[in-house]
């Protein structure tokens, strides 16, 4: 077994509402749209099952019952996984459920069920493990357009006119690597978000690192992503 199945475990947070998605997801859960023939989140337990990793639990909360009854269904699929899902009974934020998890000493794998990517968990991991760091967030470079020309300037003198030019922010992909030092931070029964755990374990004076991926990534929040994800995934054009 190798030291990544021996000391993390997965949890998939699918619990959120899919407000952007609406009517859609008013009857099906989000994370259960199909991508490329597979439901999201049949995809990422296909993914997280490659690593190695051999616990996962999914978290829901909308249409509980129909991501739980799924994720049994396709338990025979993955007979090296240990599969479990916790239900949130009341909305504990896309972090806070963590604190209701059994007691562990492993490692978690973190990441939101929502996602279609191809980043490789195993390399955030190894990077996480290797590291002192107690919380490891994948990251990635998200291009944006602004809407004017920026002005580039010394002084009152303007060097360049640069007609709505394309920036590049970094940000968090929706994936952490998380020591029980970090998860020790989350308030059993009060909601928090991953943002507000970062804030926390920065101010108790934790050491939170980031592992820079380009993979490909696509958060499913609205009808146009769910359509980007299935030409990506199926290997047509996206233009």
């Amino acid at each position: 077994m190798s030291p990544i199945a021996q000391s993390v475990t997965a949890v998939l947070q699918a619990g959120g509402r899919g407000e952007r998605l609406r009517p859609i997801t008013d009857h099906t859960s989000k994370c259960l749209l199909p991508v490329g023939g597979s439901p999201i989140i049949e995809r990422l337990i296909g993914q997280i099952n490659e690593t190695g990793i051999r616990s996962v639990t999914v978290i829901t909360g909308w249409l509980g019952e129909q991501v739980g009854a799924h994720v049994q269904s396709i338990a025979g699929s993955f007979p090296k996984l240990e599969l479990s899902v916790m239900r949130e009974t009341q909305r504990l934020g896309n972090i806070g459920g963590l604190s209701q998890l059994p007691p562990t000493e492993n490692n978690l794998l973190f990441l939101f069920a929502d996602l279609v990517t191809d980043m490789d968990f195993a390399s955030l991991l190894a990077a996480h493990l290797a590291s002192d760091a107690d919380i490891t967030l994948a990251s990635h470079l998200d291009p944006y357009q602004l809407s004017f020309g920026e002005l580039e300037v010394d002084g009152t003198r303007v060097t360049k006119y640069i007609e709505k030019p394309i920036k590049h922010t970094l940000i968090c992909s929706g994936v952490a690597a998380l020591r029980q030092s970090a998860v020790g931070l989350i308030p059993a029964g009060r909601p928090m978000g991953i943002a507000d755990l970062v804030t926390v374990a920065l101010r108790e004076g934790m050491r939170v690192a980031h592992r820079q991926h380009e993979a490909l990534w696509i958060d499913v929040n609205s009808e146009a992503a769910l359509l980007a994800a299935d030409r990506a995934v199926s290997g047509t054009d996206i233009a």
